[in-house]
Order: structure tokens, then sequence, then C-alpha cells
């Protein structure tokens, strides 16, 4: 059911749309947080069906298949970048290229909210009234990209987000200020 709709969306956007970031991509065995009874299914799911619906409207949409924190791995070799979810600022390229098995290495790491800012999205259960601060430092942020680009490797950074689609200001105000280098 998913590709029709993928499919869909892929060809309504056409050129507009320039890449997919696809999570859950894993194996469901392996998961402590998949219920038992629902533990059979694995990445075999997506076959060249899902990569046609996915560049449906653009052949050149890029792919990005996530197979959870902290894994920097080729899910399947149709993709064209590692989707490199991570929790910390310690994940960089191992080679100087930048590629991975074959594909562009790419890091997202989220700054100030645990991926979310919604209940279940803290380890705690408990939601803050605002998104926290940033987790680390400006000099940090700015070493971490500069290493991973001298590898050439990629990264994105996952902000918070309220309801009401504002985001929060001192982690946008943190990103200014790194990409000025005025910090």
């Amino acid at each position: 059911r998913y590709t029709k709709v993928v499919r869909v969306w892929a060809e309504e956007m056409g050129g507009l749309l320039s890449g997919w970031w696809i999570d859950g991509c894993y194996t469901a065995s392996e998961k402590v947080f998949v219920p038992e009874n629902d533990r059979n299914w694995d990445n075999s799911r997506f076959d060249q069906t899902w990569f046609d619906a996915l560049r449906a409207g653009n052949p050149k949409t890029v792919v990005a298949m996530c197979n959870g924190a902290g894994r920097f791995e080729v899910v399947r070799s149709e993709c064209d970048y590692i989707a490199g979810e991570a929790n910390d600022l310690t994940n960089i390229p191992r080679t100087d290229d930048g590629l991975l098995d074959g594909q562009q290495w790419h890091a997202l790491v989220w700054l100030d909210c645990f991926w979310m800012h919604c209940k279940n999205g803290y380890p705690d259960g408990n939601i803050p009234d605002q998104i926290p601060l940033p987790r680390f430092s400006d000099e940090k942020v700015a070493g971490y990209m500069s290493e991973c680009n001298q590898r050439n490797g990629g990264v994105t950074f996952n902000i918070g987000i309220y309801r009401d689609g504002s985001l929060t200001e001192p982690t946008v105000a943190q990103l200014m200020r790194i990409n000025s280098g005025r910090f």
C-alpha cells in the first residue's frame, strides 16, 4: 500500500521532490521496541517497486533508508545516501571520499529535542513546555560539520518544531551563528 501512496506524492511533486529519507528500514526481530508478534519483516520488503515509486516523478530523486540510530550501513544498494541517524557528534565518515560501500555518507543529528517535541519523544515520557536549548556548543557543532565535510560527508541537523509550525529560536540562532562563522 505504501508504494501506491509514495508514487502519487512523487508524481504530483515531480521535480520539486529531490530526495527521500525513509525511516524504519531494519529487521524487526532485531528491535526490542517492535512487539514480538510483529517481528516478521525485514528489508527484503524494499524491492524495486519501492525505488520505482520513489523516483516516479523525478528519476534524479535521491533515496536514503535509515536502519536505526547509530547504524551507518547500506540498507539497499539502490540507495544514494547512508541515512545516518545519530544521537551525538561522534559518527564521522570512515574514508576521505565520503563513501560507504558506494553510497554517500550522511549523518542526521538532533540538536535540541529528542527527535520530536512530544510526550512519547522523550526517554522519561515527560514533555517540557519549551523545546530544550541546543545540546552542543557552537564550536562543537561547527567542528563536527567541518570534520565530516573534510571527509566529504554530509550533515543534516534535526531541530525542534512546535505544533504551530514555528522553530525553536535558540537553535535557529545557533545555526545562524555557525553559518555566519561568528561564534
